[in-house]
């Protein structure tokens, strides 16, 4: 697919693309040029999110990153500060999501066991957020 990184529309931050490179080791290859770059005194220009730097460090991502990456992040802050009890009927999802293949197909991964038979509510809404988030910021960038 010819891209390296994704650029939100949203934040004009880098993120990892939808689709897998096409080598396995272009990551490595960028870092080992980033770090020669301010090895040597130059500026890598690269508009990263926190969230990448806290997956350096080892810290969990949370919403607050999903937020400042994209759109999404603040649909799932309006999902958890809705206050009608209908949130099923409103939102209509399931702990699942759509994510497209290698070969343009479109599948359902699924954020938690047996989760596209289960739809969210008013009382696991957060357990969506927070198994959505995980998704996006840790698991879809494996």
């Amino acid at each position: 697919n010819g891209q390296i990184f994704h650029c939100s529309k949203y934040s004009q931050l880098l993120w990892f693309p939808r689709k897998e490179p096409e080598r396995a080791d272009v990551f490595q290859l960028v870092g080992i040029l980033c770090g020669l770059a301010v090895s040597n005194g130059f500026i890598c220009n690269f508009h990263f999110p926190l969230a990448l730097y806290k997956k350096l460090l080892h810290v969990q991502p949370t919403l607050e990153d999903l937020k400042e990456l994209s759109l999404t992040g603040k649909n799932l802050q309006d999902l958890l500060d809705c206050k009608d009890e209908d949130i099923e009927d409103i939102y209509c999802l399931r702990f699942s999501v759509p994510r497209q293949t290698a070969d343009g197909d479109t599948m359902y991964q699924e954020l938690i066991p047996g989760g596209s038979k289960i739809t969210v509510q008013k009382h696991n809404r957060k357990q969506y957020v927070d198994a959505y988030v995980d998704y996006k910021l840790n698991t879809s960038v494996k």
